[in-house]
């Protein structure tokens, strides 16, 4: 069996798994015999995977009539790729010597699975975000992707629909990539306000490792009562889609942006 195995560990990460093995002989005839220990491990369900074992690990025992000897082995297992393996320890003993016969032999061989999710890493971060108002070049108060971005408003009419685009860099800090992110960003909307739409949500397709992406999400805003009003923005990002890659750090994954405008 093993002790406390792992269920999860990461791309090109050494771990170190313990085999307990209990050995018996009741023979009762013979008395003691002294036995070989075999060990490997089949990698077929574990491709890209490596277990090397300790060279102190032992390869003999002595066997006493009727007394379990417990023998432990470890191994270091390191996988280059993500994805579900299947780690299968094979150990068997042999009678040292000759002139000794083991009536059972079909009991001297054990095998023990380990099942092991392998996660590549990717540190997403969200490196500034900021509130620009825009040129609206077709008067259709959305500001759409494609329009030059100015400040944003300091001051709107009351009742006026506002274009607004609220600007994410974002990044893939790696070290895995390129990976699929998804970024929403939500807003909070002061009493008397109105804002189109409530959030907005982005898909990034193979975001490579170590470059800067900006992201651009367009709103409307609107005031039906005079007076100062702050509208928030909060924008998370995380893996989409992709299995056994993970973000080791998720607490770079926001940004919190306020934009306060003046209705009159």
């Amino acid at each position: 069996m093993l002790v406390d195995p792992p269920t999860d560990i990461d791309v090109d990460e050494d771990v170190v798994v313990t085999l307990h093995k209990v050995l018996h002989n009741s023979n009762n005839d013979y008395g003691a015999v002294d036995v070989n220990i075999s060990a490997s491990v089949d990698l077929t369900l574990a491709p890209g995977c490596s277990a090397t074992p300790d060279p102190a690990n032992p390869t003999s025992a002595n066997l006493p009539v009727s007394a379990n000897v417990v023998i432990d082995e470890t191994w270091t297992i390191h996988c280059d790729a993500r994805s579900h393996h299947v780690f299968s320890f094979e150990n068997q003993i042999t009678i040292e010597g000759s002139g000794v016969v083991d009536p059972v032999p079909g009991n001297n061989s054990a095998s023990t699975e380990l099942a092991i999710d392998v996660w590549a890493l990717a540190d997403l971060e969200m490196l500034d975000q900021q509130v620009f108002g825009c040129d609206d070049l077709d008067a259709d108060t959305v500001c759409d992707v494609g329009e030059p971005l100015v400040d944003a408003p300091a001051n709107i009419l009351v009742g006026q629909d506002v274009p607004i685009m609220v600007q994410t860099v974002v990044q893939n800090g790696g070290p895995f990539g390129s990976v699929n992110a998804a970024a929403e960003t939500i807003a909070t909307v002061p009493t008397g306000c109105h804002i189109t739409p409530p959030s907005h949500l982005e898909i990034i397709v193979n975001l490579p490792v170590g470059l800067n992406v900006t992201l651009k999400a367009p709103f409307t805003i609107r005031c039906d009562g005079s007076g100062q009003h702050t509208f928030s923005f909060d924008n998370a990002m995380d893996i989409d889609n992709m299995e056994h890659v993970r973000d080791p750090d998720a607490g770079n994954n926001t940004a919190h942006t306020e934009l306060t405008v003046t209705a009159s």
